[in-house]
Protein backbone atom coordinates (compact mmCIF):
# COMPACT_ATOMS: atom_id res chain seq x y z
CA UNK A 1 0.00 0.00 0.00
CA UNK A 2 1.21 3.34 -0.93
CA UNK A 3 -0.16 6.51 0.69
CA UNK A 4 0.50 10.33 -0.79
CA UNK A 5 -1.34 13.53 0.05
CA UNK A 6 -2.10 16.08 -2.35
CA UNK A 7 -4.19 17.56 -4.81
CA UNK A 8 -6.05 14.85 -7.11
CA UNK A 9 -8.11 16.78 -10.19
CA UNK A 10 -11.89 15.10 -10.54
CA UNK A 11 -12.09 13.69 -14.03
CA UNK A 12 -14.80 11.35 -15.75
CA UNK A 13 -12.66 8.74 -15.61
CA UNK A 14 -11.73 9.60 -11.73
CA UNK A 15 -9.17 10.76 -9.93
CA UNK A 16 -6.01 12.03 -12.22
CA UNK A 17 -3.06 14.00 -11.82
CA UNK A 18 0.61 14.37 -10.87
CA UNK A 19 -0.54 13.38 -7.08
CA UNK A 20 -2.72 10.59 -7.71
CA UNK A 21 0.16 9.12 -10.06
CA UNK A 22 2.83 9.39 -7.04
CA UNK A 23 0.70 7.67 -4.79
CA UNK A 24 0.40 4.45 -7.08
CA UNK A 25 4.38 5.22 -7.93
CA UNK A 26 5.03 4.50 -4.44
CA UNK A 27 2.46 1.76 -4.04
CA UNK A 28 3.70 -0.01 -6.87
CA UNK A 29 7.46 0.31 -5.52
CA UNK A 30 6.59 -1.87 -1.88
CA UNK A 31 6.51 -5.22 -0.88
CA UNK A 32 3.03 -7.76 0.38
CA UNK A 33 2.16 -6.30 3.39
CA UNK A 34 4.09 -3.05 3.09
CA UNK A 35 2.93 0.18 3.92
CA UNK A 36 4.54 3.23 2.35
CA UNK A 37 3.82 6.95 3.07
CA UNK A 38 5.65 9.91 1.08
CA UNK A 39 7.21 13.23 3.08
CA UNK A 40 4.08 14.97 2.54
CA UNK A 41 1.90 12.19 4.51
CA UNK A 42 4.67 11.56 7.29
CA UNK A 43 4.81 15.21 7.95
CA UNK A 44 0.78 15.98 8.19
CA UNK A 45 0.72 12.07 10.30
CA UNK A 46 3.81 13.06 12.70
CA UNK A 47 3.80 9.56 13.34
CA UNK A 48 7.01 7.54 14.23
CA UNK A 49 8.06 5.92 10.63
CA UNK A 50 11.19 4.41 9.27
CA UNK A 51 13.11 6.52 7.00
CA UNK A 52 13.59 4.49 3.67
CA UNK A 53 15.67 7.40 2.28
CA UNK A 54 15.23 9.04 -1.46
CA UNK A 55 14.21 6.66 -4.73
CA UNK A 56 13.49 7.64 -8.00
CA UNK A 57 10.20 6.50 -9.41
CA UNK A 58 9.22 6.48 -13.38
CA UNK A 59 7.84 9.57 -14.49
CA UNK A 60 9.51 11.97 -11.96
CA UNK A 61 12.26 14.01 -12.47
CA UNK A 62 13.11 14.32 -8.47
CA UNK A 63 13.94 11.89 -5.86
CA UNK A 64 11.05 11.08 -3.96
CA UNK A 65 11.63 10.63 -0.31
CA UNK A 66 9.31 7.12 1.36
CA UNK A 67 8.94 6.49 4.49
CA UNK A 68 7.41 3.07 6.03
CA UNK A 69 5.05 2.46 8.68
CA UNK A 70 6.34 -0.21 11.23
CA UNK A 71 9.80 -1.67 11.79
CA UNK A 72 9.78 -4.91 9.45
CA UNK A 73 12.09 -5.40 7.52
CA UNK A 74 11.48 -5.78 3.49
CA UNK A 75 13.54 -5.94 0.88
CA UNK A 76 14.82 -3.03 -1.33
CA UNK A 77 11.95 -1.25 -2.82
CA UNK A 78 11.28 -2.05 -6.31
CA UNK A 79 12.40 1.83 -7.54
CA UNK A 80 14.62 2.83 -10.48
CA UNK A 81 17.60 3.74 -8.77
CA UNK A 82 17.49 1.84 -4.92
CA UNK A 83 19.01 3.71 -1.82
CA UNK A 84 18.70 3.85 1.58
CA UNK A 85 21.25 6.32 2.05
CA UNK A 86 21.17 8.41 5.46
CA UNK A 87 20.22 11.95 4.49
CA UNK A 88 21.91 14.11 7.31
CA UNK A 89 20.59 16.77 8.88
CA UNK A 90 23.53 19.07 9.01
CA UNK A 91 24.69 20.38 5.91
CA UNK A 92 28.16 19.08 4.10
CA UNK A 93 31.30 21.17 4.44
CA UNK A 94 34.42 21.07 2.60
CA UNK A 95 35.91 17.53 1.34
CA UNK A 96 34.62 18.24 -2.71
CA UNK A 97 38.11 17.23 -3.75
CA UNK A 98 37.83 13.70 -1.21
CA UNK A 99 34.49 13.28 -3.19
CA UNK A 100 35.70 13.13 -6.55
CA UNK A 101 38.41 11.57 -5.52
CA UNK A 102 37.03 8.45 -4.02
CA UNK A 103 34.59 8.48 -6.60
CA UNK A 104 37.10 8.22 -9.09
CA UNK A 105 39.03 5.29 -7.32
CA UNK A 106 35.66 3.20 -7.56
CA UNK A 107 34.71 4.23 -10.88
CA UNK A 108 38.00 3.17 -12.38
CA UNK A 109 37.64 -0.31 -10.88
CA UNK A 110 38.42 -0.33 -7.30
CA UNK A 111 35.95 -2.90 -6.01
CA UNK A 112 36.82 -3.17 -2.09
CA UNK A 113 37.53 0.64 -1.02
CA UNK A 114 38.48 1.15 2.81
CA UNK A 115 38.03 5.00 3.90
CA UNK A 116 40.52 4.87 7.05
CA UNK A 117 41.44 7.43 9.63
CA UNK A 118 40.81 7.60 13.59
CA UNK A 119 37.50 8.66 15.00
CA UNK A 120 35.77 12.05 14.63
CA UNK A 121 37.93 12.23 11.04
CA UNK A 122 34.67 12.25 8.76
CA UNK A 123 34.52 9.07 7.33
CA UNK A 124 31.15 7.82 7.59
CA UNK A 125 29.89 11.56 6.07
CA UNK A 126 32.47 11.37 2.97
CA UNK A 127 31.64 7.61 2.48
CA UNK A 128 27.38 9.32 2.77
CA UNK A 129 28.07 12.26 0.18
CA UNK A 130 29.98 9.68 -2.05
CA UNK A 131 27.58 6.94 -2.15
CA UNK A 132 24.72 9.69 -3.26
CA UNK A 133 26.62 11.04 -6.26
CA UNK A 134 26.95 7.45 -7.28
CA UNK A 135 23.30 6.56 -7.22
CA UNK A 136 22.28 7.09 -10.32
CA UNK A 137 25.23 5.08 -11.88
CA UNK A 138 24.66 1.62 -9.81
CA UNK A 139 21.76 0.28 -11.44
CA UNK A 140 20.71 -2.21 -8.86
CA UNK A 141 21.17 0.43 -5.72
CA UNK A 142 23.29 1.76 -3.35
CA UNK A 143 22.91 0.50 0.44
CA UNK A 144 24.00 1.86 3.48
CA UNK A 145 25.03 -1.00 5.91
CA UNK A 146 25.41 0.08 9.57
CA UNK A 147 28.07 -1.97 11.62
CA UNK A 148 28.74 -0.31 14.93
CA UNK A 149 26.65 -2.08 16.98
CA UNK A 150 27.78 -5.55 16.17
CA UNK A 151 30.64 -7.18 17.63
CA UNK A 152 30.61 -10.68 16.34
CA UNK A 153 31.85 -10.89 12.62
CA UNK A 154 30.01 -13.83 11.99
CA UNK A 155 27.02 -10.98 11.41
CA UNK A 156 27.99 -9.04 9.22
CA UNK A 157 27.50 -11.13 6.00
CA UNK A 158 23.88 -11.67 7.85
CA UNK A 159 23.23 -7.82 8.17
CA UNK A 160 23.63 -7.41 4.42
CA UNK A 161 21.56 -9.87 3.78
CA UNK A 162 19.08 -8.79 5.76
CA UNK A 163 19.31 -5.06 4.04
CA UNK A 164 19.08 -6.10 1.04
CA UNK A 165 16.31 -8.69 1.42
CA UNK A 166 18.43 -11.70 0.30
CA UNK A 167 16.60 -14.95 1.55
CA UNK A 168 18.79 -17.87 -0.52
CA UNK A 169 22.28 -16.87 0.51
CA UNK A 170 23.99 -13.15 0.02
CA UNK A 171 25.81 -13.97 -3.15
CA UNK A 172 23.23 -15.70 -4.91
CA UNK A 173 21.09 -13.07 -4.89
CA UNK A 174 23.96 -10.43 -5.67
CA UNK A 175 24.99 -12.34 -8.16
CA UNK A 176 25.93 -10.16 -10.93
CA UNK A 177 23.34 -6.99 -10.33
CA UNK A 178 25.18 -3.45 -10.15
CA UNK A 179 25.41 -2.73 -6.86
CA UNK A 180 27.06 -0.75 -4.07
CA UNK A 181 27.36 -1.49 -0.56
CA UNK A 182 28.38 1.21 2.08
CA UNK A 183 30.11 -0.83 5.39
CA UNK A 184 29.86 1.98 7.78
CA UNK A 185 32.14 0.93 11.02
CA UNK A 186 33.82 -2.57 10.58
CA UNK A 187 36.72 -1.89 12.44
CA UNK A 188 35.28 -3.70 15.43
CA UNK A 189 34.75 -7.17 13.16
CA UNK A 190 37.46 -6.50 11.16
CA UNK A 191 37.61 -10.37 11.15
CA UNK A 192 34.75 -10.75 8.81
CA UNK A 193 36.95 -8.82 6.14
CA UNK A 194 37.81 -12.06 4.39
CA UNK A 195 34.21 -13.11 3.75
CA UNK A 196 34.24 -9.61 2.17
CA UNK A 197 36.33 -9.83 -0.09
CA UNK A 198 35.35 -13.11 -1.47
CA UNK A 199 31.69 -11.79 -1.90
CA UNK A 200 33.69 -9.13 -4.00
CA UNK A 201 35.49 -11.68 -6.15
CA UNK A 202 31.89 -13.93 -6.56
CA UNK A 203 29.93 -10.79 -7.98
CA UNK A 204 31.84 -9.55 -10.54
CA UNK A 205 29.50 -5.97 -10.31
CA UNK A 206 29.51 -5.80 -6.79
CA UNK A 207 32.03 -2.55 -4.96
CA UNK A 208 31.98 -2.15 -1.84
CA UNK A 209 32.76 1.37 0.04
CA UNK A 210 34.31 0.45 3.71
CA UNK A 211 34.31 3.18 6.38
CA UNK A 212 37.02 1.66 9.47
CA UNK A 213 39.64 2.87 11.50
CA UNK A 214 41.80 -0.27 10.53
CA UNK A 215 43.10 -1.39 7.53
CA UNK A 216 41.18 -4.48 6.30
CA UNK A 217 44.49 -6.50 5.08
CA UNK A 218 42.51 -8.35 2.59
CA UNK A 219 43.55 -9.20 -1.19
CA UNK A 220 41.84 -6.47 -3.37
CA UNK A 221 41.72 -3.77 -0.94
CA UNK A 222 42.35 -0.14 -1.76
CA UNK A 223 42.45 2.30 0.97
CA UNK A 224 42.26 5.89 1.06
CA UNK A 225 43.46 7.70 4.21
CA UNK A 226 41.05 10.32 5.22
CA UNK A 227 42.92 13.12 6.62
CA UNK A 228 42.28 16.24 8.88
CA UNK A 229 40.10 18.71 7.00
CA UNK A 230 42.43 21.48 5.14
CA UNK A 231 42.33 24.59 7.61
CA UNK A 232 40.68 26.89 5.60
CA UNK A 233 37.58 23.88 5.97
CA UNK A 234 37.76 23.17 9.36
CA UNK A 235 36.96 27.43 10.33
CA UNK A 236 34.38 27.16 7.65
CA UNK A 237 32.67 24.29 9.13
CA UNK A 238 33.48 25.88 13.08
CA UNK A 239 31.69 29.28 11.53
CA UNK A 240 28.37 27.46 10.09
CA UNK A 241 27.99 24.95 12.86
CA UNK A 242 29.12 28.28 15.73
CA UNK A 243 27.01 30.72 13.57
CA UNK A 244 30.03 32.72 14.17
CA UNK A 245 32.15 34.83 12.13
CA UNK A 246 35.60 33.54 11.50
CA UNK A 247 39.00 35.49 13.29
CA UNK A 248 42.04 34.24 15.02
CA UNK A 249 40.76 32.50 17.83
CA UNK A 250 38.75 30.45 15.42
CA UNK A 251 41.61 29.80 13.42
CA UNK A 252 43.77 28.97 16.41
CA UNK A 253 41.47 27.10 17.93
CA UNK A 254 40.74 24.77 14.64
CA UNK A 255 44.55 24.29 14.46
CA UNK A 256 44.22 23.07 18.01
CA UNK A 257 41.85 20.46 17.67
CA UNK A 258 44.31 19.08 14.46
CA UNK A 259 41.33 20.36 12.49
CA UNK A 260 39.25 17.32 12.93
CA UNK A 261 35.71 17.20 11.77
CA UNK A 262 34.02 15.71 15.14
CA UNK A 263 36.24 18.22 17.57
CA UNK A 264 35.83 21.01 15.67
CA UNK A 265 31.87 20.37 15.36
CA UNK A 266 31.59 19.43 19.14
CA UNK A 267 33.67 22.84 19.78
CA UNK A 268 31.41 24.75 17.77
CA UNK A 269 28.35 23.22 20.34
CA UNK A 270 29.86 25.33 23.03
CA UNK A 271 29.77 28.57 21.34
CA UNK A 272 26.43 29.11 23.27
CA UNK A 273 28.02 29.88 26.11
CA UNK A 274 31.53 30.18 25.29
CA UNK A 275 33.85 32.47 22.76
CA UNK A 276 36.12 30.72 20.68
CA UNK A 277 38.97 32.53 22.58
CA UNK A 278 37.18 30.83 26.06
CA UNK A 279 37.00 27.55 24.37
CA UNK A 280 40.57 27.73 23.22
CA UNK A 281 42.05 28.81 27.00
CA UNK A 282 39.77 25.54 28.03
CA UNK A 283 41.20 22.72 25.56
CA UNK A 284 43.49 21.43 28.02
CA UNK A 285 40.89 19.57 29.49
CA UNK A 286 38.89 19.13 25.63
CA UNK A 287 38.58 15.42 25.96
CA UNK A 288 35.99 16.31 28.25
CA UNK A 289 35.13 20.00 27.54
CA UNK A 290 33.60 18.73 24.18
CA UNK A 291 30.19 17.11 23.88
CA UNK A 292 27.89 16.82 21.61
CA UNK A 293 23.83 16.91 21.55
CA UNK A 294 21.46 13.83 23.29
CA UNK A 295 20.78 12.83 19.16
CA UNK A 296 24.76 11.88 18.96
CA UNK A 297 26.55 8.43 18.77
CA UNK A 298 27.25 7.21 21.98
CA UNK A 299 30.24 6.30 20.21
CA UNK A 300 30.62 10.06 19.16
CA UNK A 301 29.24 12.25 22.00
CA UNK A 302 32.80 13.54 23.01
CA UNK A 303 36.36 13.34 22.34
CA UNK A 304 37.08 10.82 25.06
CA UNK A 305 33.90 8.09 23.62
CA UNK A 306 35.69 8.68 20.30
CA UNK A 307 38.81 7.68 21.41
CA UNK A 308 37.91 5.50 23.78
CA UNK A 309 36.05 2.79 21.10
CA UNK A 310 39.65 2.42 19.52
CA UNK A 311 41.60 1.81 22.17
CA UNK A 312 38.98 -0.91 23.66
CA UNK A 313 39.34 -2.57 19.96
CA UNK A 314 43.78 -2.65 21.03
CA UNK A 315 45.34 -6.10 22.11
CA UNK A 316 46.86 -5.50 25.70
CA UNK A 317 50.42 -5.17 23.42
CA UNK A 318 48.98 -2.47 21.80
CA UNK A 319 47.74 -0.43 24.67
CA UNK A 320 51.15 -0.40 26.36
CA UNK A 321 52.76 0.64 23.69
CA UNK A 322 49.97 3.26 22.85
CA UNK A 323 50.53 4.39 25.97
CA UNK A 324 54.04 4.71 25.78
CA UNK A 325 55.15 6.23 22.85
CA UNK A 326 52.81 9.54 24.72
CA UNK A 327 55.81 10.45 26.48
CA UNK A 328 57.56 11.84 22.89
CA UNK A 329 55.32 15.19 22.34
CA UNK A 330 57.13 15.70 19.12
CA UNK A 331 56.66 12.35 17.73
CA UNK A 332 60.28 10.16 17.24
CA UNK A 333 62.14 7.98 14.81
CA UNK A 334 62.46 3.89 15.14
CA UNK A 335 65.34 4.11 16.62
CA UNK A 336 63.99 5.87 19.61
CA UNK A 337 60.51 4.52 19.82
CA UNK A 338 62.77 1.54 20.47
CA UNK A 339 65.21 2.70 22.70
CA UNK A 340 62.58 4.40 24.75
CA UNK A 341 59.57 2.42 24.63
CA UNK A 342 60.65 -0.46 23.66
CA UNK A 343 58.74 -0.69 20.77
CA UNK A 344 58.85 -3.85 18.39
CA UNK A 345 57.45 -2.94 14.44
CA UNK A 346 54.75 -5.28 14.23
CA UNK A 347 52.90 -3.16 16.99
CA UNK A 348 53.88 0.11 15.41
CA UNK A 349 52.66 -0.99 12.30
CA UNK A 350 49.22 -2.97 14.09
CA UNK A 351 49.01 0.89 15.64
CA UNK A 352 49.39 3.04 12.04
CA UNK A 353 46.73 0.16 10.21
CA UNK A 354 44.55 1.35 13.63
CA UNK A 355 45.06 5.38 12.80
CA UNK A 356 46.03 6.12 16.47
CA UNK A 357 49.71 6.44 15.05
CA UNK A 358 51.15 7.93 12.28
CA UNK A 359 54.09 7.78 10.17
CA UNK A 360 55.05 10.28 7.53
CA UNK A 361 58.51 11.71 6.89
CA UNK A 362 60.10 8.34 8.65
CA UNK A 363 58.63 9.75 11.65
CA UNK A 364 55.87 8.51 14.31
CA UNK A 365 53.52 10.94 15.50
CA UNK A 366 50.31 10.88 16.65
CA UNK A 367 47.31 13.74 16.31
CA UNK A 368 47.28 15.83 19.70
CA UNK A 369 43.62 14.78 20.81
CA UNK A 370 44.69 11.41 19.95
CA UNK A 371 48.25 11.71 22.64
CA UNK A 372 46.16 13.71 25.25
CA UNK A 373 44.56 10.44 26.14
CA UNK A 374 47.43 8.21 25.75
CA UNK A 375 48.96 10.16 28.21
CA UNK A 376 45.93 9.84 30.85
CA UNK A 377 46.77 5.58 29.84
CA UNK A 378 50.61 6.58 30.30
CA UNK A 379 49.85 8.19 33.73
CA UNK A 380 47.56 5.39 34.95
CA UNK A 381 50.17 2.30 33.69
CA UNK A 382 52.46 3.69 36.63
CA UNK A 383 55.55 3.57 34.37
CA UNK A 384 55.42 7.49 33.71
CA UNK A 385 58.31 8.62 35.53
CA UNK A 386 60.15 5.76 34.10
CA UNK A 387 59.49 6.92 30.88
CA UNK A 388 60.03 10.50 30.70
CA UNK A 389 63.79 9.61 32.73
CA UNK A 390 64.33 7.17 30.20
CA UNK A 391 62.83 9.91 26.88
CA UNK A 392 65.21 12.45 28.73
CA UNK A 393 68.38 10.75 28.94
CA UNK A 394 68.08 9.35 25.35
CA UNK A 395 67.46 12.99 23.90
CA UNK A 396 70.50 14.73 26.29
CA UNK A 397 72.76 11.69 24.72
CA UNK A 398 71.62 12.75 20.70
CA UNK A 399 72.44 16.48 21.52
CA UNK A 400 75.56 15.74 23.40
CA UNK A 401 76.46 13.51 20.22
CA UNK A 402 75.32 16.51 17.59
CA UNK A 403 77.57 18.70 19.86
CA UNK A 404 81.19 18.80 18.42
CA UNK A 405 79.41 18.75 14.32
CA UNK A 406 77.61 22.10 15.67
CA UNK A 407 80.43 23.85 16.23
CA UNK A 408 81.29 22.52 12.35
CA UNK A 409 77.43 23.63 11.44
CA UNK A 410 76.59 20.15 9.48
CA UNK A 411 73.12 21.17 8.54
CA UNK A 412 72.38 17.19 8.94
CA UNK A 413 72.74 17.54 12.45
CA UNK A 414 71.16 20.72 12.81
CA UNK A 415 67.65 19.26 10.81
CA UNK A 416 67.96 16.51 13.40
CA UNK A 417 67.95 18.57 16.70
CA UNK A 418 65.10 21.29 14.85
CA UNK A 419 63.23 17.78 13.92
CA UNK A 420 63.06 16.93 17.44
CA UNK A 421 62.89 20.35 19.55
CA UNK A 422 59.61 19.40 21.43
CA UNK A 423 61.60 16.60 22.65
CA UNK A 424 64.44 18.38 23.34
CA UNK A 425 62.51 20.91 25.47
CA UNK A 426 60.57 17.95 27.32
CA UNK A 427 64.06 16.44 27.96
CA UNK A 428 64.97 20.19 29.94
CA UNK A 429 61.80 20.45 31.56
CA UNK A 430 61.50 16.64 32.86
CA UNK A 431 65.80 16.89 34.08
CA UNK A 432 64.50 19.93 36.04
CA UNK A 433 61.47 18.55 37.16
CA UNK A 434 63.91 15.65 38.95
CA UNK A 435 66.10 18.00 40.13
CA UNK A 436 68.93 16.69 37.83
CA UNK A 437 70.02 20.40 37.56
CA UNK A 438 73.63 19.69 36.27
CA UNK A 439 72.08 17.51 33.58
CA UNK A 440 69.65 20.01 32.88
CA UNK A 441 72.45 22.84 32.35
CA UNK A 442 74.59 20.45 30.57
CA UNK A 443 71.78 19.78 27.86
CA UNK A 444 71.28 23.06 27.84
CA UNK A 445 74.90 23.93 27.06
CA UNK A 446 75.06 21.12 24.28
CA UNK A 447 72.47 22.70 22.37
CA UNK A 448 73.35 26.60 22.63
CA UNK A 449 75.10 26.74 18.90
CA UNK A 450 71.68 25.27 17.94
CA UNK A 451 69.51 26.91 18.96
CA UNK A 452 71.80 30.32 17.70
CA UNK A 453 72.17 29.05 14.30
CA UNK A 454 68.25 28.06 14.04
CA UNK A 455 67.15 31.75 15.68
CA UNK A 456 65.68 29.79 19.29
CA UNK A 457 66.22 32.41 21.13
Amino acid sequence: MGIHTGTPHLAEEGYVGQDVNKGARIAAAGHGGQVLLSRETRDLAGIDVLDLGEHRLKDFAEPVWIFQLGKERFPPLKTISNTNLPRPASSFVGRDNEIEEVAALLREGARLLTLTGPGGSGKTRLAIETAAALVPEFKAGVFWVGLAPLRDPALVTETIAQTLGAKNGLAEHIGERELLLVLDNLEQVVEAAAALASLAETCPNLKLLVTSRELLRVRGEVEYPVLPLAETEAVELFCARGRTEPDESVHKLCGALDNLPLAVELAAARTGVLSPKQILERLSGRLDLLKGGRDADPRQRTLRATIEWSYELLSSQERQLYARLAVFPGGCTLESAEEVAEADLDTLQSLVDKSLLRYTQQRFWMLETIREYAVERLDESGQSEELRCRHAEHFRALAEEAEPDLLRNRESYLERLEAEHDNLRAALDQLAASGEEQLDLELAAALWQFWYARGHY
